[in-house]
């Protein structure tokens, strides 16, 4: 998990828009107040990046900077950049060079689609809150098995991620392995609490936002 960080966002940055990328209007809106014209970025590699960030009050978008960084990590097509906000106009970015579809795009994004999310319900027991095996939606996990791994965001508002075991045959089951106890600790779920998973597509995505309903 990225210590110390206070919010993010994900997007998408296109080859025929690589001059500049889109901001999602939510994260502008929290931290509005304390937002500057100047964003330094640095990735799980210790690389340091400057973009600009436009201010405005209408459409939101990282202005200058984009080009360089498309061509730093070699991004050719669609790419899914996350955006993990630790304040004072500094960020951790996380860089997914494997291309995305149109209708996984964030759903601010003016190139998505905007399909409606999935939603899954689940109560945490004892065991699903330690041991990760969550049976209510075992099937829509096996549709992200290409992935290996997922990126959850929780109440802290970081992306945390989590690697995805499943097994099939007899004693088939669907498990989140590493990263999924450390998350509900510091998310503070425990047994009994009804979470919300929800997803937008489970073969595309690897973003899955959790909620807790009730406990």
């Amino acid at each position: 998990m990225f210590k110390d960080v206070k919010g993010g966002f994900g997007t998408v940055t296109l080859n025929f828009m690589e001059r500049y990328a889109e901001v999602d209007p939510k994260f502008v809106k929290q931290f509005k107040d304390e937002l500057g014209g100047i964003w330094r970025l640095k990735d799980e590699c210790g690389n340091r990046h400057i973009v600009k960030f436009n201010n405005s009050v209408t459409s939101h978008f990282v202005i200058d900077g984009m080009i360089q960084l498309r061509q730093f990590y070699g991004l050719t097509g669609s790419n899914l950049l996350l955006f993990s906000y630790k304040g004072n106009n500094k960020f951790r970015l996380t860089v997914f060079k494997k291309e995305v579809e149109e209708y996984s795009f964030p759903a601010f994004h003016s190139q998505s689609s905007k399909p409606k999310p999935k939603k899954f319900v689940v109560t945490l027991t004892k065991y699903t809150a330690s041991e990760s095996e969550l049976k209510d939606f075992a099937e829509f996990m096996r549709g992200c098995k290409q992935h290996k791994s997922l990126y959850f965001m929780g109440p802290s508002a970081s992306f945390v991620p989590c690697k995805l075991l499943i097994w099939e045959g007899r004693r088939s089951c669907v498990k989140f392995g590493s990263g999924w106890k450390k998350f509900c600790a510091d998310s503070g779920f425990k047994a009994g609490d009804v979470l919300t998973f929800e997803c937008k597509d489970a073969k595309k995505s690897r973003i899955i936002f959790v909620t807790k309903t009730s406990n």
